[in-house]
């Protein structure tokens, strides 16, 4: 199995909190990917995993609080792990599992070109698999 690809730096002395997470590539008729609004910044739908919770547990949970709508999973698109530092100053290193989908119902997401909506997100691991879907590639 190849490395999961690495984003972010990761400081020396910074205790990184794990954090698993599931997320969606969705693409509409127009070949537009599906992305979200949250405090101030734009990141691919879904999020991370509750106690107990699966990877496709997570990610449907997360497409009905984020989208208002259902979600039917595809198939894994890959992984990629980033380091960051949230906006009260916590450091996190993302294990981000994304997922090809589709909504069902009618979704509150965003509609973007998949250039535009890789200039948008704020994770660069988002943009990473945003250009690794549209192209038609499995992440790795």
């Amino acid at each position: 199995m190849e490395r999961a690809p690495v984003f972010g730096t990761k400081v020396p002395g910074l205790a990184y909190r794990p954090r698993p997470g599931a997320y969606a590539l969705v693409f509409d008729a127009a070949g537009r990917v599906a992305i979200v609004h949250e405090e101030s910044d734009w990141y691919l739908p879904g999020g991370g995993l509750e106690p107990g919770e699966t990877l496709e547990q997570a990610l449907a949970r997360e497409i009905r609080e984020e989208c208002a709508c259902g979600i039917e999973i595809a198939a894994p698109l890959g992984e990629a792990i980033e380091y960051l530092v949230n906006r009260s100053g916590q450091p996190f290193e993302v294990r981000a599992h994304y997922f090809r989908a589709r909504f069902v119902g009618s979704s509150t997401a965003t509609w973007l070109a998949p250039a535009d909506a890789c200039a948008r997100v704020r994770r660069a691991s988002d943009a990473w698999a945003i250009a690794a879907a549209r192209d038609g590639a499995t992440a790795r």
